[in-house]
């Protein structure tokens, strides 16, 4: 009986170890826009049919540009990148870690100065270390 109650025991620490392995973190920040369709639909669901109006006028402001704080991108390397690369990636484009963002591995970056959010964000989405990178957009919360 003994050797029953520890065989089940076992068994069951096993199978959570194993889930707990198993399940992944899921990533809280997202680009913009998927953010944005997201709540959309969302609001959607809970209102049920929307008018035709209302729809043009949720699509409308998908299309409108979005207000972003000046002078910092939000960059998410590939994970493969050790410090040392990061560092160089780093002074390569002048940047400086304002924040990172822990869990998620997004760095917060400020601009040199005189360098345009849209111009360095051009050139981060070409860089092969990097896996994302986007303005650091201010969210309007209704």
């Amino acid at each position: 009986m003994k050797n029953l109650l520890v065989f089940v025991l076992v068994v069951v620490v096993i199978t959570v170890i194993v889930l707990l392995i198993s399940i992944k973190p899921v990533n809280y920040l997202l680009p913009q826009a998927v953010v944005r369709k997201v709540a959309i639909e969302r609001e959607q669901k809970v209102e049920g049919e929307n008018s035709s109006q209302e729809e043009k006028m949720k699509e409308n402001e998908m299309d409108r540009p979005q207000k972003y704080v000046e002078g910092e991108v939000l960059v998410k390397f590939k994970q493969n990148l050790t410090s040392e690369e990061i560092d160089n990636f780093l002074s390569q484009y002048g940047l400086k870690v304002k924040k990172i963002i822990s869990g998620i591995g997004v760095y917060n970056l400020e601009l040199p100065q005189g360098v345009k959010v849209e111009d360095i964000i051009d050139k981060l989405k070409h860089d092969q270390r990097v896996e994302y990178a986007e303005p650091n957009y201010l969210f309007k919360l209704y």
